[in-house]
């Protein structure tokens, strides 16, 4: 049994991230079969099986092809559809997001994209939830 202040020190010592980065944990975890949302309505991807991705930019559809190793990720090409609409602008930043990407954190419910100077450009929820 632990006592009750080491307990409340382990708390507080991870409530200010110094425990494990997720990464530790998940750096094999596939990708392949699952969805992840960003925080703008209607941005999503789907990671499938072949290395094949897609998803909506908050206005168009996009597909196209990523690679994973580990915790390394690129994305793209993508293609997109041609549609106008009111957040094409943070579209068309979701999308240079994703080309910028060049690996990943993941867990169960989070996946952390990051550029190649290991700075963390967007953070997705699960939405699949398998």
């Amino acid at each position: 049994m632990w006592p009750k202040k080491s307990i409340l020190a382990l708390l507080a010592y991870c409530s200010f991230g110094a425990c494990a980065h997720p990464i530790a944990d998940n750096v094999n975890m596939p990708l392949a079969g699952s969805e992840w949302g960003a925080r703008v309505k209607g941005q999503y991807i789907q990671f499938t099986e072949g290395g094949i991705v897609r998803g909506h930019g908050a206005c168009n559809r996009f597909s196209g092809t990523y690679n994973q190793d580990g915790n390394r990720l690129t994305i793209g090409p993508l293609a997109s559809t041609k549609m106008a609409c009111a957040h094409l602008s943070q579209e068309q930043e979701f999308f240079r997001i994703l080309a910028q990407t060049r690996q990943a954190e993941i867990s169960h419910q989070q996946l952390v994209l990051i550029n190649q100077h290991g700075d963390t450009l967007l953070t997705l929820q699960r939405r699949d939830w398998d």
